[in-house]
């Protein structure tokens, strides 16, 4: 019997949150409907699997499921899918995909299981700064998944023994002699090299294509799908798998040849009953029964497999022996990677990983049960996107002053962020902090405008390289203080990566700074900030970079300021709670920001 979390866990978020309890973890999928069926009940259809029955095991915890953006609030877990998130290729980097904040005991959680070439947004470091968990084909992920299913078959009740105790293979006289080969992408990815793999295969042994590439060969009556591939690709693969079992062999080669990235190709090709021809992971004996394939790799060239076929064809006895694995226990080693398909325990085991971590990270946050309450954005305010509006014509301004009960303070050393969205191409004064000791300002020179950081009263400047257009970015600059040289040492961010590094002599002299948003006299900022944080540290390239699209408890270590706008308000989230005032200052409505991971 499914069970939501357990009693105690319960406990333990009424003891934490007491105005807001956690009934059961949520997931929330960023891009919509996933095309393996997380939180689908019943199990869509048609479906990739191709499979009408719900698939998935009991399990030990339930988790509900969201596919609206506005649940974002709602849900312990955020998972992100490389295709609808980025589309194909480098896309990503002319359209850069909405992204949200990651919520303090929020995961966000990459899913794939298609290889980096072609979604290579899942290899961005500044994409994986925000990421917690890893949900891929890979066998080092915090939950690795395979494509080791039934492909259709699941409806006909059987299991694991579809594989082996279940025979349909057809006896050697009845197979066709030759090798067939269903593919439709014959150009994308490794495409280019496999088909001509194939072709030099194809001059020396019998090679029927009925896909779309180097199609040479019908499909029998019977085998001819009422409906386009693409329109139901689940009911392909049954199709697929009903044609190519006439055969001695089949065509198993992955797109391109990576570590664990091991498709349904030769999966199909073990439940019809035929040899699989396979390239693709190096370690794909770790994935399939001893004997039951023949690997590229173990042969010099398309010449040598096609010489081993034709053995194979000419002796009966030495081409049985690939299916002598049906006849014997199937190896542990095959049995985890069966009970890692993704359509099967995939969700399971997703919800278990996320549950149990926040049991334990319950345990540790129920020592201090003031987040929200004393510090840290109200739970009213996390329902909200909300940034700070200025506008030059009505002289906006926020000072932000020292609190006699602030905690912290500057020593030698802080780092300073924000989001920025000027509304004019024009200089704009931000931020001035210790009465003129460093300000931060937009310049524009010639067309473009840069970011800037000046000391001592705009005597020493240092610009960015980078230019700064009409659409939300993330400014950031740490100052280090070095005793020795009497120098401190500044560097400029831009969208979490370092842009600019300069020495100057000296440092701020007052531990306590004032800081001011506009409250300038000539090139008053016109435009929104938001997500402003002064720390009392210099943060990492990694760490400003995280912090990007990541919000704080308030009591984080060195967090001096931190302003959120979220709650409608111009407040001080942080522990220190630092007097602000304002005027003319407004607090709108905004959508998501975008991840913008161009380098320049």
């Amino acid at each position: 019997m499914r069970i939501a979390i357990e009693t105690k866990l319960l406990i333990l978020f009424i003891l934490i949150y007491p105005s807001n309890v956690i009934e059961s973890v949520n997931i929330l999928s960023w891009s919509g409907i996933s095309w393996w069926g997380l939180g689908e009940r019943p199990y869509r259809y048609p479906s990739y699997l191709g499979q009408t029955v719900d698939s998935e095991k009991e399990c030990k915890y339930e988790c509900g499921h969201y596919k609206e953006k506005s649940k974002l609030h709602d849900s312990q877990i955020v998972l992100f899918e490389g295709q609808p998130l980025s589309s194909l290729y480098y896309n990503y980097l002319s359209k850069p995909p909405e992204f949200p904040q990651k919520e303090v005991g929020q995961f966000f959680l990459n899913f794939g299981f298609e290889h980096d070439i072609y979604f290579p947004i899942t290899t961005e470091q500044r994409f994986l700064d925000h990421i917690d968990y890893q949900m891929t084909f890979k066998n080092s992920s915090d939950i690795p998944i395979t494509f080791a299913c039934l492909w259709g078959t699941y409806d006909s009740g059987r299991g694991l023994e579809s594989f082996s105790t279940f025979n349909n293979t057809l006896p050697f006289s009845k197979k066709k002699k030759s090798i067939a080969m269903v593919t439709y992408n014959c150009e994308q990815g490794g495409a280019y090299y496999r088909n001509a793999y194939v072709r030099d295969l194809m001059s020396s042994y019998k090679v029927e294509s009925f896909g779309q590439c180097m199609n040479n060969a019908q499909l029998d009556p019977e085998d001819v799908m009422p409906i386009g591939v693409w329109k139901n690709i689940g009911m392909a693969m049954r199709y697929k798998t009903q044609a190519i079992k006439k055969h001695l062999f089949v065509v198993a080669f992955e797109n391109n040849n990576f570590t664990d990235y091991v498709s349904e190709k030769v999966y199909t090709a073990l439940l019809a009953g035929t040899v699989p021809v396979y390239m693709g992971a190096d370690n794909i004996d770790k994935y399939v029964p001893e004997k039951s394939i023949i690997k590229t790799s173990d042969f010099q060239s398309p010449f040598k497999v096609a010489e081993y076929l034709n053995y194979l064809t000419n002796n009966e006895t030495a081409y049985n022996e690939y299916f002598e694995w049906k006849k014997k226990p199937l190896p542990e080693h095959f049995v985890d990677k069966y009970n890692k398909c993704v359509f099967y325990t995939g969700e399971c085991r997703l919800c278990t990983l996320v549950t149990e971590r926040i049991i334990n990270d319950a345990k540790v946050a129920i020592q201090n049960d003031k987040f929200r309450v004393d510090f840290g954005e109200p739970w009213d305010a996390i329902q909200h996107i909300r940034a700070l509006h200025l506008s030059s014509e009505s002289n906006s301004c926020v000072n932000i002053g020292h609190s006699t009960t602030a905690k912290r303070s500057i020593e030698n050393e802080f780092t300073f962020e924000t989001w920025l969205l000027p509304d004019t191409v024009r200089s704009h004064s931000i931020i001035n902090l210790g009465d003129g000791f460093l300000e931060a300002n937009i310049v524009k020179i010639g067309k473009r405008m840069f970011f800037e950081v000046c000391m001592n009263h705009k005597t020493d400047c240092i610009t960015t390289d980078r230019t700064f257009e009409i659409q939300w970015k993330h400014f950031a600059f740490t100052m280090k203080f070095d005793e020795k040289s009497q120098t401190s040492e500044i560097n400029l961010y831009v969208n979490g990566m370092q842009d600019a590094k300069k020495i100057w002599p000296g440092f701020i002299k007052k531990k306590d700074l004032k800081i001011n948003v506009g409250c300038t006299k000539d090139n008053i900022f016109s435009g929104m900030l938001d997500d402003v944080t002064l720390w009392s540290r210099v943060l990492t390239e990694r760490e400003i970079s995280k912090s990007m699209f990541k919000k704080f408890r308030g009591d984080d270590e060195g967090l001096l300021l931190y302003m959120t706008f979220n709650g409608g308000t111009i407040v001080d989230y942080s522990v220190n709670k630092l007097d602000i005032g304002s005027k003319n200052a407004q607090v709108i409505d905004i959508k998501h920001k975008n991840l913008d991971l161009n380098c320049c």
